[in-house]
Protein backbone atom coordinates (compact mmCIF):
# COMPACT_ATOMS: atom_id res chain seq x y z
CA UNK A 1 0.00 0.00 0.00
CA UNK A 2 1.66 3.32 -1.07
CA UNK A 3 1.49 6.71 0.59
CA UNK A 4 1.12 10.01 -0.84
CA UNK A 5 2.84 12.59 0.59
CA UNK A 6 2.33 16.47 -0.18
CA UNK A 7 4.95 18.17 -1.33
CA UNK A 8 5.64 22.17 0.06
CA UNK A 9 6.58 24.80 -2.67
CA UNK A 10 8.25 27.64 -1.05
CA UNK A 11 8.72 31.22 -2.94
CA UNK A 12 10.54 31.44 -6.10
CA UNK A 13 13.17 33.84 -6.66
CA UNK A 14 11.30 35.01 -9.73
CA UNK A 15 7.80 35.39 -7.86
CA UNK A 16 10.33 37.75 -5.10
CA UNK A 17 11.25 39.75 -7.90
CA UNK A 18 8.05 40.43 -9.32
CA UNK A 19 6.38 40.90 -5.79
CA UNK A 20 8.73 43.83 -5.23
CA UNK A 21 8.85 45.27 -8.58
CA UNK A 22 4.73 45.49 -8.27
CA UNK A 23 5.38 47.00 -5.05
CA UNK A 24 7.93 49.64 -6.14
CA UNK A 25 5.48 50.75 -8.87
CA UNK A 26 2.69 51.22 -6.29
CA UNK A 27 4.95 53.09 -4.23
CA UNK A 28 6.52 55.66 -6.69
CA UNK A 29 2.51 55.98 -8.43
CA UNK A 30 1.63 56.83 -4.66
CA UNK A 31 3.99 59.13 -3.49
CA UNK A 32 3.50 60.84 -7.02
CA UNK A 33 0.32 61.38 -6.67
CA UNK A 34 1.08 62.77 -3.20
CA UNK A 35 3.35 65.47 -4.88
CA UNK A 36 1.11 66.40 -7.28
CA UNK A 37 -1.86 66.84 -4.57
CA UNK A 38 0.91 68.64 -2.63
CA UNK A 39 2.13 70.94 -4.80
CA UNK A 40 -1.48 71.98 -5.99
CA UNK A 41 -2.95 72.19 -2.13
CA UNK A 42 0.12 74.59 -1.56
CA UNK A 43 -0.53 76.58 -5.42
CA UNK A 44 -4.20 77.01 -4.25
CA UNK A 45 -3.45 78.49 -1.25
CA UNK A 46 -1.35 81.05 -2.31
CA UNK A 47 -3.81 82.01 -5.00
CA UNK A 48 -6.27 82.64 -1.82
CA UNK A 49 -3.50 84.21 0.43
CA UNK A 50 -2.74 86.53 -2.33
CA UNK A 51 -6.79 87.19 -2.84
CA UNK A 52 -7.82 87.50 0.57
CA UNK A 53 -4.84 90.09 1.35
CA UNK A 54 -6.23 92.07 -1.49
CA UNK A 55 -9.69 91.91 -0.20
CA UNK A 56 -8.89 92.64 3.45
CA UNK A 57 -6.68 95.43 2.68
CA UNK A 58 -9.06 96.98 0.08
CA UNK A 59 -12.26 96.20 3.13
CA UNK A 60 -9.94 98.14 6.09
CA UNK A 61 -9.21 101.09 3.90
CA UNK A 62 -12.80 101.22 2.98
CA UNK A 63 -14.27 101.71 6.48
CA UNK A 64 -11.72 104.58 7.26
CA UNK A 65 -12.68 106.22 3.92
CA UNK A 66 -16.11 106.01 3.89
CA UNK A 67 -16.42 108.10 6.68
CA UNK A 68 -14.34 110.86 5.71
CA UNK A 69 -14.67 114.36 4.08
CA UNK A 70 -13.37 115.16 0.64
CA UNK A 71 -12.24 118.39 1.55
CA UNK A 72 -9.49 116.73 3.85
CA UNK A 73 -8.29 113.70 1.22
CA UNK A 74 -4.44 114.28 1.06
CA UNK A 75 -2.06 111.79 -0.87
CA UNK A 76 0.91 111.70 -2.98
CA UNK A 77 0.71 109.85 -6.32
CA UNK A 78 4.11 109.48 -8.55
CA UNK A 79 4.50 109.58 -11.95
CA UNK A 80 3.23 105.10 -12.62
CA UNK A 81 0.31 106.42 -10.91
CA UNK A 82 1.37 104.50 -7.38
CA UNK A 83 -0.05 106.15 -3.91
CA UNK A 84 2.71 106.45 -2.11
CA UNK A 85 0.53 107.76 0.95
CA UNK A 86 -2.41 108.70 1.23
CA UNK A 87 -4.26 110.85 4.50
CA UNK A 88 -7.49 111.89 5.70
CA UNK A 89 -9.59 112.88 8.82
CA UNK A 90 -11.50 110.68 10.74
CA UNK A 91 -14.43 110.93 13.71
CA UNK A 92 -13.35 107.76 15.61
CA UNK A 93 -10.52 107.39 18.07
CA UNK A 94 -7.52 106.23 17.80
CA UNK A 95 -8.82 102.81 18.91
CA UNK A 96 -11.61 103.08 16.21
CA UNK A 97 -14.22 103.34 19.23
CA UNK A 98 -16.82 106.25 18.12
CA UNK A 99 -17.89 109.25 21.09
CA UNK A 100 -20.26 111.59 20.07
CA UNK A 101 -19.81 115.69 21.35
CA UNK A 102 -23.54 116.39 21.41
CA UNK A 103 -23.11 119.72 22.77
CA UNK A 104 -20.94 120.42 19.53
CA UNK A 105 -22.89 120.84 16.27
CA UNK A 106 -19.53 120.72 14.22
CA UNK A 107 -18.18 118.10 12.73
CA UNK A 108 -15.29 116.91 15.69
CA UNK A 109 -12.32 115.41 13.44
CA UNK A 110 -10.31 113.50 16.19
CA UNK A 111 -7.56 111.55 14.35
CA UNK A 112 -5.44 111.66 11.30
CA UNK A 113 -5.59 107.90 9.63
CA UNK A 114 -2.81 107.09 7.34
CA UNK A 115 -2.41 104.54 4.56
CA UNK A 116 1.11 104.33 3.10
CA UNK A 117 3.74 101.32 1.28
CA UNK A 118 6.51 99.92 2.61
CA UNK A 119 9.33 98.08 0.30
CA UNK A 120 8.13 93.99 1.50
CA UNK A 121 11.99 94.20 1.84
CA UNK A 122 12.50 96.97 4.57
CA UNK A 123 9.43 95.19 6.85
CA UNK A 124 11.64 91.69 6.82
CA UNK A 125 15.06 90.89 5.35
CA UNK A 126 13.84 87.66 3.95
CA UNK A 127 11.17 89.50 1.88
CA UNK A 128 11.09 89.18 -1.89
CA UNK A 129 11.61 92.48 -2.95
CA UNK A 130 10.35 92.54 -6.31
CA UNK A 131 8.11 90.23 -8.76
CA UNK A 132 8.96 88.02 -11.55
CA UNK A 133 8.11 91.20 -13.87
CA UNK A 134 10.49 93.22 -11.62
CA UNK A 135 8.04 94.65 -9.97
CA UNK A 136 8.68 96.92 -6.86
CA UNK A 137 6.56 94.83 -3.71
CA UNK A 138 5.03 96.68 -0.86
CA UNK A 139 3.10 96.47 2.64
CA UNK A 140 0.17 98.02 2.62
CA UNK A 141 0.15 99.93 6.58
CA UNK A 142 -2.51 101.59 8.12
CA UNK A 143 -1.05 104.26 11.21
CA UNK A 144 -3.43 106.57 13.18
CA UNK A 145 -2.52 109.79 14.90
CA UNK A 146 -4.97 111.80 17.47
CA UNK A 147 -5.18 115.16 16.22
CA UNK A 148 -4.75 117.86 18.93
CA UNK A 149 -7.99 119.71 19.92
CA UNK A 150 -5.66 123.08 19.74
CA UNK A 151 -4.58 121.98 15.70
CA UNK A 152 -5.28 125.00 13.62
CA UNK A 153 -5.70 123.40 10.60
CA UNK A 154 -6.35 120.00 9.41
CA UNK A 155 -3.20 119.67 7.46
CA UNK A 156 -0.22 117.29 8.31
CA UNK A 157 3.09 118.69 7.41
CA UNK A 158 4.79 116.33 4.56
CA UNK A 159 8.34 116.86 6.29
CA UNK A 160 7.67 116.97 9.85
CA UNK A 161 4.69 114.58 9.93
CA UNK A 162 4.37 112.07 7.01
CA UNK A 163 8.09 111.34 6.01
CA UNK A 164 9.06 110.38 9.49
CA UNK A 165 5.95 108.15 9.84
CA UNK A 166 7.02 105.55 6.61
CA UNK A 167 10.73 106.02 7.55
CA UNK A 168 10.42 104.96 11.07
CA UNK A 169 7.57 103.24 11.37
CA UNK A 170 7.62 98.75 11.31
CA UNK A 171 4.51 97.68 10.68
CA UNK A 172 3.44 95.27 13.71
CA UNK A 173 -0.47 93.45 14.63
CA UNK A 174 -3.07 94.28 16.38
CA UNK A 175 -3.26 93.85 20.14
CA UNK A 176 -6.18 92.40 21.00
CA UNK A 177 -5.77 93.09 24.65
CA UNK A 178 -5.74 96.73 24.23
CA UNK A 179 -7.47 97.05 20.68
CA UNK A 180 -4.83 99.24 19.58
CA UNK A 181 -2.11 98.77 17.13
CA UNK A 182 1.71 100.20 18.25
CA UNK A 183 3.69 101.34 15.06
CA UNK A 184 1.33 100.41 11.76
CA UNK A 185 -1.38 97.91 11.33
CA UNK A 186 -0.41 96.05 8.13
CA UNK A 187 -3.38 96.06 5.78
CA UNK A 188 -2.22 94.52 2.92
CA UNK A 189 1.23 92.27 1.85
CA UNK A 190 3.10 91.77 -1.43
CA UNK A 191 0.99 94.85 -2.89
CA UNK A 192 2.06 95.77 -6.46
CA UNK A 193 -0.05 98.68 -6.90
CA UNK A 194 -2.16 100.76 -4.97
CA UNK A 195 -4.06 103.87 -6.11
CA UNK A 196 -6.41 106.08 -4.75
CA UNK A 197 -8.21 108.82 -7.28
CA UNK A 198 -11.30 110.46 -7.95
CA UNK A 199 -13.19 108.81 -10.75
CA UNK A 200 -13.50 110.24 -14.16
CA UNK A 201 -17.14 110.49 -14.15
CA UNK A 202 -17.53 114.52 -13.38
CA UNK A 203 -18.16 114.02 -9.88
CA UNK A 204 -15.68 115.47 -8.07
CA UNK A 205 -16.74 113.80 -4.42
CA UNK A 206 -16.27 110.11 -6.24
CA UNK A 207 -13.68 108.42 -5.49
CA UNK A 208 -11.94 105.13 -6.94
CA UNK A 209 -9.39 103.11 -4.95
CA UNK A 210 -7.38 100.28 -6.67
CA UNK A 211 -5.28 97.24 -4.86
CA UNK A 212 -3.39 94.82 -6.63
CA UNK A 213 -1.13 92.24 -4.57
CA UNK A 214 1.04 89.21 -5.66
CA UNK A 215 1.95 86.07 -5.22
CA UNK A 216 4.52 82.95 -5.76
CA UNK A 217 4.30 79.43 -5.52
CA UNK A 218 7.49 76.91 -7.53
CA UNK A 219 7.47 79.60 -10.16
CA UNK A 220 4.50 79.85 -10.63
CA UNK A 221 3.12 83.59 -10.52
CA UNK A 222 -0.43 84.84 -9.17
CA UNK A 223 -2.11 88.16 -9.20
CA UNK A 224 -5.23 89.63 -7.52
CA UNK A 225 -6.89 93.23 -8.31
CA UNK A 226 -9.73 94.83 -5.86
CA UNK A 227 -11.61 97.71 -7.02
CA UNK A 228 -13.98 99.97 -5.46
CA UNK A 229 -15.67 103.17 -5.49
CA UNK A 230 -16.86 105.63 -2.78
CA UNK A 231 -18.56 108.38 -2.37
CA UNK A 232 -17.35 110.88 -0.24
CA UNK A 233 -19.39 113.66 1.10
CA UNK A 234 -18.44 116.96 1.39
CA UNK A 235 -18.62 117.46 5.59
Amino acid sequence: MGISRGISRGVTVMELIMTLVMLSILIVACSQLFTVSWRRFHIINVIQDVKMSGIRGMERFGRDFGETSMNYVYRETDGQGLTRWIYFPSQRNVDGSYTPDVGNLNTVWKTWIIYYLIPACAVKSDNQAKTFDNRDLYYLVRKAKTIPANAKSLTLNEAADINPELNSLKPVGLDPARGITYGGEVCARNVTFFNVDTENTGALDTYKAVLETWGAYGGRKCSSKVEKIFLIQNI
